[in-house]
């Protein structure tokens, strides 16, 4: 391999022919030419596995007409169905190199230094993938999917996590009233849309109102002071989709308010 002093060399090095065979003996597809990594001072780091694509085999080929089609379609649906898996075993790898063990061991002064010298995967790809690997088992997520992960995922965060994706998940909750195992991947999108939507219409509102409830509440407090409560604490805060406010005062005072607003003898 060819030395440039100026850049270190990436992680490709040796070439495998032939298929890959999964635990059930089917064929999976062909490693690429980047199955072996290399330092960035050339020595070979044989357990380091960067960006696995699986190239499948055609069970197409062969076939034609209506039987071709439906043979697609068939292969397709397989390929779908271990994509959610192959970037749940990504994201494991990824994970676990990005320990400050693994980062030091590779001679890296960060886990992004490793991604760029590595030649590994794009920087927002590999977040993606390890908040899957770090959220979902690898069943669930070849049972969800890379998409559909990353969508669950992205409404558990909007909604500010009261129920984590991982709960959604076992306990098949409710998303926008239907059961997350009947969303589609583009339903679940419009739920999270919805979500935002709302989250940013309660922002400009709350921008429009905190300040006029706070400004009546600063008038507030002098009145309570000229009529009894000179300790008179107030507090805003949300509750539900409006703002309340909070008085606290101190038996005493409450009773001296009370006298002063209806007369003595009201109570």
């Amino acid at each position: 391999m060819p030395n440039n002093p100026g850049k270190p060399p990436t992680a490709r090095a040796l070439t495998a022919t032939g298929p890959i065979v999964g635990g059930d003996g089917k064929p999976l597809g062909v490693l690429p030419s980047d199955g072996v990594g290399l330092k960035p001072d050339g020595s070979m780091t044989p357990t380091l596995v960067p960006s696995v694509i699986l190239t499948p085999q055609r069970t197409a080929d062969g076939l034609s007409g209506k039987a071709r089609a439906l043979a697609l379609i068939a292969e397709l649906h397989e390929i779908r169905a271990r994509a959610g898996s192959m970037a749940y075993r990504v994201g494991a790898i990824l994970h676990e190199l990005s320990t400050p063990e693994m980062v030091a061991e590779l001679e890296c002064s960060s886990f992004d230094v490793v991604l760029r010298d590595y030649d590994l995967v794009p920087r927002f790809d590999a977040y993606r993938t390890m908040a899957i690997a770090e959220t979902f088992t690898e069943e669930e997520a070849a049972t969800l999917g890379e998409k559909k992960s990353l969508a669950l995922i992205r409404y558990a965060k909007v909604t500010g996590e009261k129920a984590p994706a991982v709960t959604i998940l076992r306990n098949d909750l409710k998303i926008s009233g239907t059961r997350l195992s009947d969303h589609t991947l583009e339903s679940l999108q419009a739920a999270i849309d919805r979500v935002r939507t709302r989250a940013q219409e309660r922002e400009e509102a709350e921008s429009d109102t905190a300040p006029k409830v706070d400004r009546a509440v600063r008038k507030l407090g002098p009145k309570f002071r000229s009529h009894g409560a000179p300790t008179a604490r107030f507090s805003r805060r949300r509750r539900g989709a409006k703002f309340v406010v909070r008085v606290e005062l101190d038996a005493d005072e409450a009773l001296a308010l009370f006298d002063a607003l209806f007369g003595p003898g009201s109570r």
